[in-house]
């Protein structure tokens, strides 16, 4: 058969744990019989539909299956029919398996959960009947509920918009603010629209929006809009009059996250979590991302914790990523991995240069699902300075 990926049909995969929508939307990335097709379709229209869906143009469009609840036919991207028997079930479920394990990127789309505009020209009335974007005087609300990302690593967030009306004439300018006070699309208004944190996350410039035309605005990965696991509320200010579906319509307003290679997971210190007493800085070059914290020693303790999330457990190995050092930081500073059979101490010289991953011990260690591992530093350490930048979790094969 002609390898290099796959589609598996929905309940073959919801049988072996495999999540179908990614499967049937994305495909798979990793390269396993690109374009062989398990069925257990009762229709021929419904095989052939898929194949269509699929087809990265060569050989499906013509393509016929057919299929009874006892067996299942495979098809590759020729055509030719093989079918698999009572003892075929192992390969299938050795073969779910493989696709699960080298599914290593996500994407999770999240519906707007409330959604409103506020009218100068009526400053004591609420409108969540529609979504509108009009000059200075007429700005929308979103809220999104993101739940699973925490630890992940985020490739890219965007917004995504379905204009709803032809109305709108002229080109489409309009910018994303994120919101600081706490709104509800039954009650806001102009006079009690809430403030925002004065940045501007993202912009769209365009042409005039056709109606049922789709836009997508690109967010910033900067953990300062999004970090982790909450409620969202941004703005929509815009210089042009536009109209745009409702949260509880199929095009409604949607924020997608995609997510980076799950396999390879990089948590800055902007998203680990730190007791008191921690300092952001760039003083020193060759920090990761954004900046690094630092932490004067002591005989009181003081943590700093990057929790991953692990999609695929395994064993994975670990990486630290430090600025240039200084003579005034210390020499042995303690990081701690908590990993699924217990923890290991290494300590780190944070005096010598810096600017690339160093590996953390000399193995990989076990992790499993979730966020249950961890990489911990503590500022019990000799010198003055202890420094946390970046780590990273790469997983090994076992």
């Amino acid at each position: 058969m002609q390898g290099a990926g796959h589609t598996l049909t929905s309940s073959f995969t919801q049988d072996h744990g495999f999540p179908v929508s990614q499967d049937l939307n994305n495909g798979m990335l990793a390269g396993f019989f690109n374009h062989v097709v398990l069925s257990r379709a009762e229709h021929i229209d419904e095989v052939e539909q898929i194949l269509i869906d699929t087809n990265d143009g060569g050989g499906f469009n013509q393509s016929f299956a057919r299929n009874t609840s006892t067996m299942i036919s495979v098809f590759d991207r020729w055509g030719n029919e093989a079918e698999l028997k009572e003892d075929m079930i192992e390969w299938q479920t050795n073969l779910a398996h493989q696709v699960n394990e080298y599914y290593v990127n996500e994407v999770s789309i999240f519906p707007a959960v409330e959604n409103a505009y506020v009218r100068q020209s009526a400053p004591d009335s609420t409108f969540n009947d529609s979504l509108r974007v009009g000059q200075d005087s007429v700005i929308s609300y979103l809220k999104f509920d993101l739940g699973g990302i925490t630890g992940k690593p985020i490739k890219s967030v965007k917004v995504r918009l379905t204009e709803s009306s032809s109305n709108g004439t002229g080109n489409t300018n309009f910018e994303v603010t994120k919101t600081i006070e706490d709104w509800n699309e039954d009650s806001v208004t102009w006079e009690t629209k809430p403030e925002t944190d004065g940045h501007v996350y993202g912009t769209y410039s365009g042409g005039q929006l056709e109606e049922s035309e789709v836009i997508e605005i690109d967010l910033p990965l900067d953990s300062g809009f999004l970090a982790t696991d909450g409620i969202y509320e941004i703005a929509l200010g815009g210089s042009v009059k536009n109209e745009f579906a409702l949260k509880d319509t199929l095009d409604g307003a949607k924020m997608i996250v995609e997510y980076d290679n799950l396999n390879d997971i990089i948590v800055d210190n902007k998203r680990m979590t730190a007791d008191s007493g921690w300092w952001n800085s760039t003083a020193e070059p060759n920090y990761n991302e954004f900046n690094y914290y630092y932490r004067r020693t002591s005989s009181s303790e003081s943590k700093g914790r990057w929790t991953p999330y692990i999609t695929n457990p395994g064993m994975y190995e670990v990486y630290y990523w430090l600025p240039d050092g200084t003579p005034n930081r210390t020499t042995q500073a303690p990081y701690t991995i908590q990993h699924a059979d217990g923890a290991e101490t290494f300590y780190v010289d944070q005096t010598v240069a810096g600017g690339e991953w160093i590996q953390l011990g000399d193995e990989a260690f076990p992790f499993e699902a979730g966020l249950n591992g961890y990489v911990e530093i503590s500022n019990i350490a000799n010198g003055e300075i202890v420094i946390a930048d970046s780590i990273r979790f790469i997983k090994v094969d076992e």
